[in-house]
Protein backbone atom coordinates (compact mmCIF):
# COMPACT_ATOMS: atom_id res chain seq x y z
CA UNK A 1 0.00 0.00 0.00
CA UNK A 2 3.04 2.28 0.04
CA UNK A 3 2.80 3.69 3.53
CA UNK A 4 4.04 3.44 6.96
CA UNK A 5 2.00 1.78 9.96
CA UNK A 6 2.29 2.89 13.42
CA UNK A 7 0.56 1.05 16.26
CA UNK A 8 -0.09 2.22 19.33
CA UNK A 9 -1.14 -0.15 22.88
CA UNK A 10 -2.17 1.46 25.89
CA UNK A 11 -1.09 -0.71 28.24
CA UNK A 12 -2.82 -0.26 31.50
CA UNK A 13 0.58 -0.67 33.24
CA UNK A 14 0.75 -4.40 32.01
CA UNK A 15 4.83 -5.51 30.78
CA UNK A 16 4.91 -4.63 27.06
CA UNK A 17 5.90 -8.17 26.25
CA UNK A 18 2.25 -9.29 27.00
CA UNK A 19 1.07 -7.44 24.02
CA UNK A 20 3.68 -8.77 21.43
CA UNK A 21 1.72 -11.76 20.04
CA UNK A 22 -0.88 -9.37 19.54
CA UNK A 23 0.96 -6.85 17.55
CA UNK A 24 2.31 -9.32 15.79
CA UNK A 25 -0.86 -10.55 14.42
CA UNK A 26 -1.88 -7.33 13.29
CA UNK A 27 1.13 -6.96 10.79
CA UNK A 28 1.01 -9.56 9.50
CA UNK A 29 -2.81 -8.88 8.56
CA UNK A 30 -1.10 -5.72 7.48
CA UNK A 31 1.48 -7.48 4.95
CA UNK A 32 -1.42 -9.68 4.01
CA UNK A 33 -3.62 -6.79 3.12
CA UNK A 34 -0.07 -5.23 1.51
CA UNK A 35 1.21 -8.57 -0.54
CA UNK A 36 -2.86 -8.49 -2.21
CA UNK A 37 -3.11 -4.78 -2.98
CA UNK A 38 -0.18 -3.20 -3.77
CA UNK A 39 -0.31 -1.66 -7.29
CA UNK A 40 3.56 -0.99 -6.91
CA UNK A 41 3.89 -5.28 -6.85
CA UNK A 42 3.54 -5.78 -10.68
CA UNK A 43 2.55 -9.90 -9.17
CA UNK A 44 0.30 -8.87 -6.51
CA UNK A 45 -3.74 -10.04 -7.13
CA UNK A 46 -4.94 -6.44 -7.98
CA UNK A 47 -2.00 -5.52 -10.26
CA UNK A 48 -2.84 -9.04 -12.29
CA UNK A 49 -6.22 -7.97 -12.06
CA UNK A 50 -5.82 -4.12 -13.36
CA UNK A 51 -3.95 -5.84 -16.44
CA UNK A 52 -6.68 -8.37 -17.53
CA UNK A 53 -4.33 -10.84 -16.12
CA UNK A 54 -6.50 -12.60 -13.59
CA UNK A 55 -10.61 -12.64 -13.38
CA UNK A 56 -11.65 -11.94 -9.87
CA UNK A 57 -12.67 -15.47 -9.40
CA UNK A 58 -8.88 -16.11 -9.73
CA UNK A 59 -7.59 -13.49 -6.88
CA UNK A 60 -8.17 -14.11 -3.31
CA UNK A 61 -11.81 -13.49 -1.92
CA UNK A 62 -10.81 -10.08 0.02
CA UNK A 63 -9.93 -8.53 -3.30
CA UNK A 64 -14.03 -8.54 -4.06
CA UNK A 65 -14.94 -7.26 -0.46
CA UNK A 66 -13.09 -4.44 -0.87
CA UNK A 67 -14.21 -3.80 -4.34
CA UNK A 68 -17.65 -4.30 -3.06
CA UNK A 69 -16.69 -1.48 -0.80
CA UNK A 70 -15.78 0.43 -3.15
CA UNK A 71 -18.67 0.69 -5.28
CA UNK A 72 -20.67 1.02 -1.95
CA UNK A 73 -18.41 4.30 -1.11
CA UNK A 74 -18.39 5.83 -4.74
CA UNK A 75 -22.46 6.14 -4.60
CA UNK A 76 -21.95 7.39 -0.90
CA UNK A 77 -19.67 10.46 -2.51
CA UNK A 78 -21.44 10.84 -5.18
CA UNK A 79 -19.41 9.68 -7.42
CA UNK A 80 -16.75 11.65 -6.51
CA UNK A 81 -14.75 8.56 -5.31
CA UNK A 82 -14.48 6.26 -8.04
CA UNK A 83 -11.51 3.85 -8.54
CA UNK A 84 -12.62 2.53 -12.12
CA UNK A 85 -12.13 5.75 -13.23
CA UNK A 86 -8.06 6.14 -12.28
CA UNK A 87 -5.71 5.22 -15.03
CA UNK A 88 -3.99 1.94 -15.58
CA UNK A 89 -7.68 0.31 -14.39
CA UNK A 90 -10.03 -0.28 -11.38
CA UNK A 91 -7.43 1.01 -8.26
CA UNK A 92 -8.60 0.90 -4.76
CA UNK A 93 -5.96 2.38 -2.60
CA UNK A 94 -7.80 5.06 -1.62
CA UNK A 95 -9.89 2.99 0.58
CA UNK A 96 -7.77 -0.05 1.05
CA UNK A 97 -5.85 1.27 3.57
CA UNK A 98 -8.50 2.10 5.83
CA UNK A 99 -10.00 -1.42 5.31
CA UNK A 100 -6.45 -2.94 6.03
CA UNK A 101 -6.02 -0.55 9.62
CA UNK A 102 -9.71 -1.97 10.41
CA UNK A 103 -9.19 -5.55 10.12
CA UNK A 104 -5.81 -5.31 11.97
CA UNK A 105 -7.45 -3.28 14.80
CA UNK A 106 -10.03 -5.92 15.13
CA UNK A 107 -7.44 -8.37 16.08
CA UNK A 108 -5.72 -6.82 18.52
CA UNK A 109 -9.36 -6.23 19.96
CA UNK A 110 -9.77 -9.39 19.77
CA UNK A 111 -6.62 -10.57 21.36
CA UNK A 112 -7.90 -8.42 24.28
CA UNK A 113 -5.92 -5.28 23.80
CA UNK A 114 -8.12 -2.53 25.83
CA UNK A 115 -7.31 0.17 24.00
CA UNK A 116 -5.09 0.86 20.78
CA UNK A 117 -4.58 3.27 17.96
CA UNK A 118 -3.31 2.47 14.72
CA UNK A 119 -2.31 5.26 12.38
CA UNK A 120 -1.75 4.41 8.54
CA UNK A 121 -0.09 6.99 6.99
CA UNK A 122 -2.46 9.82 8.30
CA UNK A 123 -5.60 7.40 8.72
CA UNK A 124 -6.16 6.34 11.71
CA UNK A 125 -8.75 4.06 13.26
CA UNK A 126 -8.91 3.61 17.13
CA UNK A 127 -10.69 2.34 19.80
CA UNK A 128 -10.39 2.42 23.84
CA UNK A 129 -9.08 5.75 25.69
CA UNK A 130 -5.38 6.48 26.18
CA UNK A 131 -5.56 6.61 29.53
CA UNK A 132 -8.87 6.73 32.14
CA UNK A 133 -10.84 10.05 31.33
CA UNK A 134 -8.91 10.90 28.10
CA UNK A 135 -9.53 10.71 24.57
CA UNK A 136 -7.42 10.11 21.48
CA UNK A 137 -6.48 12.79 19.26
CA UNK A 138 -5.46 13.42 15.78
CA UNK A 139 -3.21 16.22 14.40
CA UNK A 140 -4.49 17.46 10.89
CA UNK A 141 -1.27 18.24 8.75
CA UNK A 142 -0.96 22.06 7.77
CA UNK A 143 -1.46 21.67 3.83
CA UNK A 144 1.33 24.12 3.29
CA UNK A 145 3.76 24.17 6.33
CA UNK A 146 4.83 20.17 6.95
CA UNK A 147 5.93 21.53 10.28
CA UNK A 148 2.92 22.47 11.76
CA UNK A 149 -1.27 21.67 12.21
CA UNK A 150 -3.91 22.62 10.77
CA UNK A 151 -6.25 21.85 13.63
CA UNK A 152 -6.47 19.07 15.92
CA UNK A 153 -9.50 16.45 16.38
CA UNK A 154 -10.57 13.80 18.66
CA UNK A 155 -10.76 10.19 17.79
CA UNK A 156 -13.84 8.33 18.77
CA UNK A 157 -13.63 5.85 15.89
CA UNK A 158 -12.09 6.88 12.64
CA UNK A 159 -10.30 9.74 11.09
CA UNK A 160 -8.93 10.14 7.57
CA UNK A 161 -6.88 13.25 5.06
CA UNK A 162 -6.32 13.08 2.03
CA UNK A 163 -4.49 16.43 0.04
CA UNK A 164 -1.96 16.60 -2.43
CA UNK A 165 0.45 18.33 -0.63
CA UNK A 166 2.65 15.47 0.03
CA UNK A 167 2.92 13.14 -3.41
CA UNK A 168 1.95 16.38 -5.36
CA UNK A 169 -0.78 15.79 -8.06
CA UNK A 170 -2.03 12.64 -7.54
CA UNK A 171 -5.70 12.56 -7.08
CA UNK A 172 -7.73 12.58 -10.27
CA UNK A 173 -11.28 14.08 -10.97
CA UNK A 174 -13.66 10.86 -12.30
CA UNK A 175 -15.95 13.52 -14.85
CA UNK A 176 -12.77 14.89 -16.28
CA UNK A 177 -9.68 12.74 -15.89
CA UNK A 178 -7.69 15.45 -14.72
CA UNK A 179 -5.92 16.21 -11.77
CA UNK A 180 -7.94 17.59 -9.44
CA UNK A 181 -7.33 20.78 -7.16
CA UNK A 182 -10.81 21.73 -5.22
CA UNK A 183 -9.22 21.03 -2.29
CA UNK A 184 -5.91 21.63 -0.40
CA UNK A 185 -6.66 18.96 2.72
CA UNK A 186 -9.49 17.01 3.22
CA UNK A 187 -10.10 15.02 6.51
CA UNK A 188 -13.70 13.10 7.22
CA UNK A 189 -13.95 11.27 10.63
CA UNK A 190 -16.43 8.44 11.22
CA UNK A 191 -17.44 5.08 12.49
CA UNK A 192 -15.29 2.80 9.61
CA UNK A 193 -12.10 4.04 8.82
CA UNK A 194 -12.41 2.18 5.29
CA UNK A 195 -15.49 4.70 4.32
CA UNK A 196 -13.70 7.56 6.21
CA UNK A 197 -11.10 6.99 4.00
CA UNK A 198 -12.66 6.69 0.17
CA UNK A 199 -14.83 10.03 1.40
CA UNK A 200 -11.84 11.67 2.36
CA UNK A 201 -10.39 11.18 -0.91
CA UNK A 202 -14.01 12.13 -2.45
CA UNK A 203 -13.66 15.60 -0.66
CA UNK A 204 -9.91 15.85 -1.85
CA UNK A 205 -11.13 15.50 -5.31
CA UNK A 206 -14.71 17.44 -5.00
CA UNK A 207 -14.22 19.98 -2.71
CA UNK A 208 -17.59 21.41 -1.09
CA UNK A 209 -19.75 19.30 -3.25
CA UNK A 210 -18.52 16.26 -2.21
CA UNK A 211 -17.90 17.13 1.29
CA UNK A 212 -22.20 18.18 1.22
CA UNK A 213 -22.43 14.40 0.10
CA UNK A 214 -20.45 13.42 3.60
CA UNK A 215 -22.82 16.25 5.50
CA UNK A 216 -25.65 13.73 4.66
CA UNK A 217 -24.39 10.26 5.70
CA UNK A 218 -25.16 9.20 8.99
CA UNK A 219 -22.16 9.34 11.84
CA UNK A 220 -19.36 10.78 9.39
CA UNK A 221 -18.14 14.84 8.98
CA UNK A 222 -15.88 16.58 7.15
CA UNK A 223 -13.35 19.14 7.63
CA UNK A 224 -12.14 20.93 3.88
CA UNK A 225 -9.20 23.42 3.39
CA UNK A 226 -9.57 24.77 0.08
CA UNK A 227 -6.90 26.21 -1.76
CA UNK A 228 -7.38 29.71 -1.57
CA UNK A 229 -6.48 28.93 2.49
CA UNK A 230 -10.61 29.08 3.74
CA UNK A 231 -11.85 26.38 5.04
CA UNK A 232 -15.38 24.88 6.09
CA UNK A 233 -16.67 21.95 7.71
CA UNK A 234 -19.93 19.96 8.35
CA UNK A 235 -20.39 20.92 11.74
CA UNK A 236 -20.12 17.98 13.79
CA UNK A 237 -15.94 17.40 13.65
CA UNK A 238 -14.89 17.64 17.53
CA UNK A 239 -12.30 19.87 17.20
CA UNK A 240 -9.76 20.50 20.39
CA UNK A 241 -8.93 24.16 21.23
CA UNK A 242 -6.27 24.00 23.34
CA UNK A 243 -3.35 22.18 21.41
CA UNK A 244 -1.13 19.34 23.27
CA UNK A 245 2.60 19.63 22.90
CA UNK A 246 4.27 19.86 19.49
CA UNK A 247 7.38 20.18 18.98
CA UNK A 248 9.62 21.74 16.18
CA UNK A 249 13.49 20.34 16.21
CA UNK A 250 15.66 21.77 13.42
CA UNK A 251 17.53 18.68 13.38
CA UNK A 252 14.99 16.38 12.56
CA UNK A 253 13.86 19.58 10.01
CA UNK A 254 17.54 19.45 8.57
CA UNK A 255 17.16 15.72 7.61
CA UNK A 256 13.67 15.85 6.18
CA UNK A 257 12.47 13.32 8.76
CA UNK A 258 8.67 13.36 9.48
CA UNK A 259 7.10 11.67 12.31
CA UNK A 260 3.29 10.85 13.10
CA UNK A 261 0.54 13.69 14.52
CA UNK A 262 -0.94 11.52 16.61
CA UNK A 263 -0.57 12.67 20.61
CA UNK A 264 0.52 9.97 23.12
CA UNK A 265 2.79 8.79 20.62
CA UNK A 266 5.08 11.09 18.54
CA UNK A 267 5.70 14.84 17.83
CA UNK A 268 6.67 16.61 15.10
CA UNK A 269 9.17 18.18 12.66
CA UNK A 270 10.46 21.70 12.18
CA UNK A 271 10.38 23.98 9.44
CA UNK A 272 11.51 22.92 5.87
CA UNK A 273 14.82 21.93 5.07
CA UNK A 274 15.46 25.30 3.65
CA UNK A 275 14.34 27.12 6.63
CA UNK A 276 17.42 28.90 8.12
CA UNK A 277 16.28 28.92 11.66
CA UNK A 278 16.45 32.15 14.25
CA UNK A 279 14.28 31.23 17.01
CA UNK A 280 13.47 27.41 17.31
CA UNK A 281 10.98 27.45 19.81
CA UNK A 282 9.31 30.32 21.42
CA UNK A 283 6.52 29.86 23.74
CA UNK A 284 5.37 33.17 24.54
CA UNK A 285 1.65 33.50 24.37
CA UNK A 286 -1.55 32.12 22.99
CA UNK A 287 -2.48 33.90 19.90
CA UNK A 288 -5.74 32.38 19.09
CA UNK A 289 -8.69 34.95 18.80
CA UNK A 290 -11.35 34.92 21.40
CA UNK A 291 -14.06 32.59 18.97
CA UNK A 292 -11.24 29.67 19.69
CA UNK A 293 -11.36 30.16 23.22
CA UNK A 294 -15.04 29.95 23.28
CA UNK A 295 -14.71 25.94 21.60
CA UNK A 296 -14.42 26.76 18.33
CA UNK A 297 -11.00 26.09 16.20
CA UNK A 298 -9.37 28.96 15.12
CA UNK A 299 -10.46 29.80 11.76
CA UNK A 300 -7.86 29.60 8.61
CA UNK A 301 -10.10 32.00 6.37
CA UNK A 302 -7.63 34.82 5.15
CA UNK A 303 -9.42 37.95 6.60
CA UNK A 304 -7.75 41.17 4.43
CA UNK A 305 -9.06 43.70 7.20
CA UNK A 306 -6.93 41.99 10.20
CA UNK A 307 -4.07 41.06 8.32
CA UNK A 308 -3.67 44.40 6.31
CA UNK A 309 -0.94 45.70 8.88
CA UNK A 310 0.79 42.78 9.16
CA UNK A 311 3.86 42.12 11.20
CA UNK A 312 5.82 45.01 12.66
CA UNK A 313 10.02 44.98 12.73
CA UNK A 314 11.36 47.40 14.73
CA UNK A 315 14.62 49.06 13.94
CA UNK A 316 16.53 47.55 16.21
CA UNK A 317 15.17 43.81 15.10
CA UNK A 318 16.16 45.20 11.37
CA UNK A 319 19.23 45.48 12.65
CA UNK A 320 19.99 42.62 13.85
CA UNK A 321 18.39 40.54 10.97
CA UNK A 322 20.52 42.49 8.57
CA UNK A 323 23.36 41.04 10.53
CA UNK A 324 22.21 37.60 10.31
CA UNK A 325 21.94 37.57 6.68
CA UNK A 326 25.53 39.27 5.77
CA UNK A 327 27.02 36.16 8.06
CA UNK A 328 24.73 34.07 5.76
CA UNK A 329 25.67 35.76 2.83
CA UNK A 330 22.51 35.67 0.99
CA UNK A 331 20.29 38.39 -0.54
CA UNK A 332 17.88 36.43 -1.60
CA UNK A 333 16.33 35.20 2.06
CA UNK A 334 13.37 37.02 3.50
CA UNK A 335 12.75 36.72 7.55
CA UNK A 336 9.62 34.35 7.46
CA UNK A 337 7.32 34.56 10.87
CA UNK A 338 4.89 31.51 11.69
CA UNK A 339 2.49 30.64 13.92
CA UNK A 340 2.47 27.04 14.96
CA UNK A 341 0.40 24.76 17.29
CA UNK A 342 2.15 23.54 20.14
CA UNK A 343 3.22 24.98 23.67
CA UNK A 344 1.20 25.17 27.27
CA UNK A 345 -0.52 28.10 25.25
CA UNK A 346 -1.89 26.71 22.49
CA UNK A 347 0.09 28.31 19.40
CA UNK A 348 4.50 28.92 19.39
CA UNK A 349 6.01 31.51 16.96
CA UNK A 350 8.54 30.67 14.73
CA UNK A 351 11.34 33.03 12.78
CA UNK A 352 13.48 31.64 9.98
CA UNK A 353 14.95 32.45 6.74
CA UNK A 354 13.11 31.91 3.87
CA UNK A 355 14.09 31.70 0.16
CA UNK A 356 10.48 30.95 -1.17
CA UNK A 357 7.28 33.14 -2.26
CA UNK A 358 4.29 31.55 -1.50
CA UNK A 359 0.72 32.13 -2.53
CA UNK A 360 -0.80 34.99 -0.33
CA UNK A 361 1.81 35.78 1.87
CA UNK A 362 1.91 38.95 3.35
CA UNK A 363 4.88 40.93 2.80
CA UNK A 364 6.41 44.23 4.16
CA UNK A 365 10.20 45.45 4.49
CA UNK A 366 11.78 47.32 7.39
CA UNK A 367 15.31 48.58 7.18
CA UNK A 368 15.89 46.71 3.64
CA UNK A 369 14.78 43.38 5.53
CA UNK A 370 11.95 41.53 3.75
CA UNK A 371 9.34 40.17 6.22
CA UNK A 372 6.80 37.48 5.16
CA UNK A 373 3.79 35.67 7.10
CA UNK A 374 1.62 32.73 5.12
CA UNK A 375 -2.09 33.68 5.17
CA UNK A 376 -2.86 30.59 7.44
CA UNK A 377 -0.40 32.79 10.03
CA UNK A 378 -1.58 36.26 9.40
CA UNK A 379 -4.80 36.80 11.23
CA UNK A 380 -2.95 35.81 13.95
CA UNK A 381 0.18 37.71 13.77
CA UNK A 382 -1.76 41.49 12.39
CA UNK A 383 -0.30 44.31 14.39
CA UNK A 384 2.63 41.93 16.35
CA UNK A 385 5.86 43.67 16.86
CA UNK A 386 9.52 42.07 16.83
CA UNK A 387 12.02 43.47 18.74
CA UNK A 388 15.21 42.22 19.21
CA UNK A 389 16.59 42.14 23.37
CA UNK A 390 20.10 41.79 24.51
CA UNK A 391 20.41 41.70 28.51
CA UNK A 392 22.03 40.07 30.83
CA UNK A 393 18.60 38.40 31.72
CA UNK A 394 17.49 37.39 28.23
CA UNK A 395 19.14 37.55 23.98
CA UNK A 396 16.47 36.93 21.12
CA UNK A 397 13.77 37.89 19.28
CA UNK A 398 10.38 39.15 21.01
CA UNK A 399 7.12 39.29 20.21
CA UNK A 400 4.15 41.82 21.25
CA UNK A 401 0.92 40.37 19.76
CA UNK A 402 -1.67 42.24 20.36
CA UNK A 403 -4.13 39.59 19.57
CA UNK A 404 -2.50 37.11 22.54
CA UNK A 405 -4.64 36.74 25.70
CA UNK A 406 -2.03 34.73 28.12
CA UNK A 407 1.27 33.59 28.61
CA UNK A 408 2.98 30.23 29.25
CA UNK A 409 5.52 29.99 32.22
CA UNK A 410 8.19 28.78 30.07
CA UNK A 411 7.56 31.55 27.67
CA UNK A 412 11.13 32.80 27.87
CA UNK A 413 12.82 29.77 26.53
CA UNK A 414 15.19 30.71 23.75
CA UNK A 415 17.05 27.50 22.24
Amino acid sequence: MGTVFSLTVATGGRPAREFRPALAAACAVLHRADEMFSTWDAGSPVSRLRRGEATLGEVPPEVAEVLAECRAARQASGGWFDPWAMPGGVDPTGLVKGWAVERALAVMNDEGIGAALINGGGDVAAYGAPAAGERWRAGIRHPWRPGALAAVVEVAAAVATSGCYERGPHLIDPATGQAASRAASATVTGPRLALADALATAVAVGGDEALAAVAALEGYEGYLIRPDGSETDTGGVTFVTVLPEWSGLPGNAARGERHTAIFRVAGGTGMPAHGLWLVQENEIVSAAPAAARRGSRPQMTVQDEATAQGVILTPTAAAKVSNLLAQEGRDDLKLRIAVQPGGCSGLRYQLYFDERDIEGDVKATYEGVHVVTDKMSAPYLAGATIDFVDTIEKQGFTIDNPNATGSCACGDSFH
